[in-house]
């Protein structure tokens, strides 16, 4: 039977595969550093570079296209650790609010993507900084300080 020329006529080896998924891995990495790099979605993207055509592996911007489309979750320990900050955090949560987060993090070059200190301390100077938000029982608990200090202050006539 005919092959036609964009038809492998053998399956790639495990060394090329694997070779293949450290790439993929690493573009994704690339491409969006808080993306999840697991192996089942790498796979997702090999099968699909395998059944389309003007891709290279050593050109990663040949790739995104096809990391776009696999639509990837964020990874999960940046996940974790940006969802336990939120919980602690004084300002409540949206996703605008996480990629500002996730760009400050990068761009004062944090390292160690699981601290969770490190994106709470990022989530209260932004949440500060631009007035986001807060918890409402956080607004709440300033409303009443505000309201208990104007009482001491008309009191005691300061």
């Amino acid at each position: 039977m005919y092959k036609g020329p964009h038809q492998r006529e053998e399956k790639p080896s495990e060394d090329d595969k694997r070779f293949a998924l450290e790439h993929i891995a690493q573009a994704i990495r690339d491409w969006d550093w808080s993306r999840s790099t697991a192996m089942a979605y790498c796979d997702q993207i090999y099968q699909t570079l395998l059944a389309n055509r003007g891709w290279r592996l050593d050109k990663p911007e040949t790739l995104c296209k096809y990391i776009e489309r696999a639509n990837l979750p964020m990874d999960k320990g940046i996940a974790d650790a940006l969802s336990e900050a939120w919980g602690r955090s004084s300002y409540a949560r949206c996703k605008s609010y996480d990629e500002f987060v996730l760009d400050a993090f990068h761009g004062e070059g944090h390292l160690d993507t699981k601290n969770t200190g490190t994106y709470l301390s990022i989530i209260q100077n932004l949440g500060e900084k631009n007035h986001w938000r807060m918890k409402a029982y956080v607004q709440e608990a300033i409303d009443e300080s505000t309201k208990r200090q104007r009482l001491i202050s008309s009191i005691t006539g300061a």
